[in-house]
């Protein structure tokens, strides 16, 4: 008997196992609700151009930055700089060649329709720049760190995930290319071997957060984005339904009675919900106890 219970309760165990997978399968599907609303109501492409909007001041706002930056550093290197220049002549020519083409980069995007066109080539061109900022000194200097340009390049994977018209899975691959060619190039070009493995996996360690973290803030802007876009399209779509009602009870009312008598009534209704609306302490009285009356002459 006791065994014929077991056999029983059996199907239940085996239907609550498959429920908590279903469940799990659920909380683990990447594609969110509103992703799949997005795809329902093909709203993909105009989605994209909003987001492309957003991200166009940003874009611009980093290009401006970069130019800055470059232009502070060589009027810093060339004023206090007294020795030759020759040592720093790779450095110096990266500087300005970024300088020159960041600046024709924030001309062209402050055109939005060249924006709109080429954003991915703008920020393709602007990654490279970023990147030569850091390769170019690497390449002819003769003392070399694991750690140099650390810093700069947990910048430059920040700029690709928040300030770049990069989509998600664009912006993975240009943090991770970053990442990896950094890791590379400072292994190979290093002057001290000493606790190489060590350096090389802490800096990996710090670009990998770097790039969890631009990605988590990709992800929320993104869902942001999509909720604001959503209710805005909501709003539209509600002022645009109440207009076509609105239409329709004006030429319902228009094929019922003439549009003098009709415009009256309308007066008069707007003129009593005014003295409403003026006196709340008063009792409200019957809108429609008024007769409209047109005289007309010479009728046959």
């Amino acid at each position: 008997m006791f065994h014929d219970t077991r056999r029983r309760k059996r199907p239940k165990i085996r239907l609550t196992i498959r429920r908590k997978k279903d469940n799990i399968e659920q909380q683990l599907s990447v594609e969110s609700d509103t992703e799949k609303m997005f795809r329902n109501m093909d709203l993909d492409q105009l989605y994209a151009r909003y987001t492309l909007r957003l991200k166009h001041s940003l874009f611009l706002a980093l290009l401006v930055l970069v130019s800055l930056y470059c232009t502070i550093i060589i009027v810093f290197v060339v004023s206090y700089d007294t020795e030759d220049h020759l040592d720093i002549a790779p450095h110096l020519t990266a500087l300005s060649i970024t300088t020159g083409i960041s600046i024709l980069l924030s001309l062209c995007v402050s055109v939005e329709a060249l924006f709109r066109r080429f954003a991915l080539p703008m920020a393709v061109t602007t990654w490279f720049l970023l990147l030569a900022l850091v390769y170019v000194p690497m390449a002819f200097s003769v003392y070399r760190m694991v750690t140099d340009d650390v810093a700069f390049i947990m910048a430059i994977i920040l700029f690709i995930h928040t300030m770049m018209p990069l989509n998600r899975i664009q912006a993975i691959i240009a943090g991770t290319l970053t990442a990896i060619a950094h890791l590379v190039t400072s292994g190979l070009l290093t002057s001290n071997k000493t606790c190489i493995t060590t350096q090389l996996i802490a800096n990996g360690a710090i670009y990998l957060c770097m790039n969890l973290a631009g990605l988590y803030h990709k992800w929320m802007t993104d869902v942001a984005h999509r909720h604001t876009f959503l209710d805005t399209r909501n709003c539209i779509e509600s002022r645009i339904k109440l207009e076509y009602e609105k239409e329709q009870q004006e030429q319902l009312l228009l094929s019922v009675i003439p549009a003098y008598i009709a415009a009256e009534v309308k007066r008069a209704i707007m003129l009593k919900m005014h003295e409403s609306n003026v006196n709340l302490t008063s009792q409200p009285s019957s809108m429609f106890h008024d007769m409209y009356v047109q005289n007309h002459k010479n009728v046959r």
